[in-house]
């Protein structure tokens, strides 16, 4: 017992643990859009480097939902019938699709959370 407790916190000292998220930057046009995978959720934080810090959009890919956040909050939450018609959305605002996202994601780096993870989102029930 006391060999497992041992090898558990070496882990957690070590810093082996899953960083919050996984980040990258994709050059669209002349703007850098800023992309974080939450490594628990698989949420995706879509935010321009030139914009405000506490302005981004959160893709929830369980709920097919994109929400618009400001100021610490979320001030919009749109829910769409497939993966496919929300990828749609997030390639109209942001000029990249699932493929790109996914590629540069899979070569970007161990990050923290975006500065807006810790902004709750409910998502409202399909209609």
């Amino acid at each position: 017992m006391g060999g497992l407790i041992l090898l558990s916190l070496s882990t957690i000292v070590a810093g082996t643990a899953p960083a919050p998220a996984q980040y990258a930057q994709v050059s669209v046009g002349t703007r850098t859009l800023d992309i974080w995978a939450d490594t628990a959720t698989h949420d995706l934080t879509f935010h321009w480097d030139d914009d405000n810090s506490s302005v981004a959009s959160r893709y929830i890919p369980k709920r097919f939902a994109l929400a618009e956040l400001s100021g610490g909050e979320a001030i919009d939450v749109s829910r769409y019938p497939s993966a496919a018609v929300a990828w749609d959305k997030i390639k109209t605002l942001y000029g990249v699709t699932r493929q790109n996202v996914e590629a540069a994601l899979d070569a970007g780096n161990p990050s923290p959370a975006p500065p807006t993870g810790g902004v709750k989102v409910v998502v409202p029930n399909a209609g």
